[in-house]
């Protein structure tokens, strides 16, 4: 009988432990122009609850790296967690550690300063027993840090993520044509390819503007994030890649000034073009323009 009890204990504990919630989070990163490292360092993810209520989870990956080795959709996990998860999530964000935080540029090493830990990024979450799921959030290095370098010697930082769910992520890639990128406006004096980029707004038909923190605009006009557009070494071709994009309709624009981004304000950024696109579950789609 003893035995007996104790086989019986063991499943019954297989079983309860079998029914836990798993929640997996990845992080990956959106580049900004001509950054050659950005240390940071992940303290914890928090979790907005639909009742309001906010679930701090740990990173498991708390030392400094570079948020530069997970781009083009490379990922770092940050938590691989279960147990008291179930429940309704409508929102998420990262608790960043700036101690040692950095960007390097031109070789010249730059203090980052976190101002806050940024809004809670959308997420549609419901877990109950039994349930895994894996999301990844993209920071935008692009839409986060304010130059200050002139007035304070440091770059500012207030994260601006969206999250994904890995299980439906589809992908938008592209091309540019050359001609475009030479072109003598586009260039403006400066070295071909430079402030290129390709922005992602939700919705179709939508007028593209820059990410602008402070403005009072409808959530159609802000972009969702920014992917850089590269000259490839063996074709020459000139592409872009949005790795990780929940499925929906959205609009795509291009512009050649996206170096002068400044997330804080109105930077009146001139679009070369744009285009609607429409992402399925787990697809890939090509606009090229």
């Amino acid at each position: 009988m003893p035995n007996a009890s104790r086989l019986c204990l063991v499943a019954v504990t297989l079983l309860l432990c079998a029914c836990e919630s798993e929640l997996s989070i990845d992080l990956t990163d959106a580049p900004i122009d001509g950054a050659t490292r950005v240390q940071l360092a992940v303290s914890a993810v928090e979790l907005l609850g639909s009742d309001g209520t906010v679930t701090r989870i740990d990173s498991q990956y708390t030392d400094d790296f570079d948020m530069l080795d997970y781009r083009d959709g490379e990922r770092l996990r940050l938590v691989d967690a279960s147990g008291e998860l179930k429940g309704r999530h409508v929102g998420l964000r990262l608790r960043l550690d700036d101690d040692n935080a950095f960007l390097r540029k031109d070789e010249d090493s730059t203090p980052i300063e976190l101002l806050s830990a940024g809004e809670y990024a959308t997420v549609d979450l419901d877990l109950d027993d039994g349930d895994a799921r894996t999301l990844i959030v993209d920071l935008d290095l692009r839409f986060s840090l304010i130059d200050r370098r002139d007035t304070l010697g440091v770059y500012q930082m207030i994260p601006v993520i969206r999250v994904i769910d890995a299980d439906r992520a589809g992908r938008i890639e592209g091309t540019i044509d050359a001609n475009a990128i030479a072109d003598a406006d586009c260039r403006d004096g400066r070295a071909i390819g430079t402030g290129v980029a390709v922005y992602l707004y939700t919705g179709t038909g939508v007028t593209p503007g820059d990410y602008d923190a402070d403005a009072t605009v409808t959530p159609l006009a802000q972009p969702l994030a920014a992917a850089d557009v590269r000259e490839d070494a063996a074709s020459g071709a000139w592409t872009y890649r949005f790795h990780y994009v929940q499925p929906g309709r959205y609009t795509l624009a291009w512009t050649c000034e996206a170096d002068r981004e400044h997330p804080q304000q109105d930077d009146d950024l001139s679009f070369r073009d744009a285009a609607d696109v429409e992402v399925g579950e787990a697809q890939t789609v090509t606009v090229n323009f």
